[in-house]
């Protein structure tokens, strides 16, 4: 069974922080309601389509568990205000529902992102003006980073800034971050990773600064579990590979304005 049209699509965009649908009246009720007819009302304004079977109090003070129609459960608070889906907790009380988590977890990376030292990432630059920037944990062994690697000429050119950061998938002290040190301790860096993730053999190499750790203490903190992971500067995730001109409409395509 399935989850109604609009619940389904903020299942579908839970990733994105601000969820915008049509214009919904937000005039308050005209008396005071049970916890069960506030929630309704306020699903009820959210999509007339939904049908709800049981509204009943959880284990939670102040949060209900509803069940639809459809067989699926999703939880509310009492006033109706919030809504809880997988994990995501969405403020549906205007017409523009937001998803609380999302934006905390974004707060959360922008922070992390402007802690970092950009000496100390391996940076490609457009030649023209840049239109984007790119935080991109790559690993010494993985094809997908390889094929990302061969698209910056592509990415520079639609004005993409590339930042890679170390992340050995394998941990540290294994023969990925010895690959990944050696890179970033290399006299030249972005020729020693492209070297890398060309498949050839870099020159082993230590140094004194060896950004690996913090980077990958970075990516840990940042839910990273495989590469190339991305991150936007805005805060945004995007796992896995992605061809440039996605890459560029997923940038271009900024999420509406949050709280």
């Amino acid at each position: 069974m399935l989850y109604t049209a609009k619940i389904l699509l903020l299942l579908q965009t839970i990733s994105f922080a601000s969820l915008t649908f049509s214009d919904i009246s937000t005039e308050p009720a005209s008396q005071k309601l049970t916890p069960a007819q506030e929630i309704t009302r306020q699903l009820n304004r959210l999509d007339f389509s939904i049908s709800i079977r049981s509204i009943v109090p959880s284990a939670i003070n102040n949060l209900y568990s509803v069940k639809l129609s459809s067989g699926q459960h999703i939880h509310a608070s009492s006033d109706g205000r919030y809504i809880l889906i997988k994990d995501h907790i969405i403020d549906i009380s205007s017409g523009n529902p937001v998803n609380i988590t999302a934006i905390e977890h974004q707060q959360e990376i922008i922070k992390e992102l402007e802690q970092l030292d950009k000496k100390d990432l391996i940076v490609f630059t457009p030649s023209g003006d840049v239109t984007g920037v790119v935080y991109a944990f790559t690993d010494a062994d993985c094809s997908a980073c390889r094929k990302m690697h061969y698209d910056i000429p592509e990415l520079n050119k639609r004005g993409i800034e590339v930042r890679y950061l170390a992340f050995p998938r394998e941990g540290l002290n294994s023969s990925g971050h010895k690959k990944m040190t050696a890179t970033w301790c290399a006299d030249d860096r972005k020729a020693a990773l492209t070297q890398l993730e060309q498949g050839m053999p870099v020159e082993e190499k230590t140094c004194r600064h060896d950004p690996v750790p913090t980077h990958y203490a970075v990516g840990e903190r940042l839910g990273v579990t495989g590469t190339p992971f991305l991150v936007l500067e805005d805060g945004r995730t995007i796992p896995g590979y992605q061809p440039p001109e996605r890459l560029a409409a997923i940038i271009a395509s900024r999420p509406p304005a949050s709280l």
